[in-house]
């Protein structure tokens, strides 16, 4: 069984391993509008039955941009997966009664 602490920093030595080399080639986002917003989408050419990651920017939904993503899809692409990364409204003009 392994520890947390070697899972943190077997994590860590293959991130900053792959996202060196992957960092020159930073992937190139599909936009794709959804109502009032708009997901940029990362994905290899021709990907098919890939896991997908979505993320969802932080700022407790009153600023950020859903292109602040740094080296999460280079770093996530290289692994086989997909990067979705989603835009929302943002407080005060989104109306998010419940």
């Amino acid at each position: 069984m392994i520890d947390r602490r070697t899972l943190l920093l077997a994590s860590m030595a293959a991130f900053l391993s792959n996202g060196a080399s992957s960092a020159s080639r930073a992937p190139s986002p599909k936009t794709v509008d959804y109502g009032s917003a708009k997901l940029d989408i990362y994905a290899p050419d021709g990907a098919s039955g890939l896991p997908v990651v979505f993320f969802v920017h932080g700022g407790t939904w009153q600023f950020g941009k859903r292109s602040q993503v740094n080296a999460k899809p280079a770093f996530l692409l290289a692994n086989g997966f997909c990067f979705v990364s989603i835009g929302c409204r943002l407080l005060p003009k989104a109306d998010v009664a419940a």
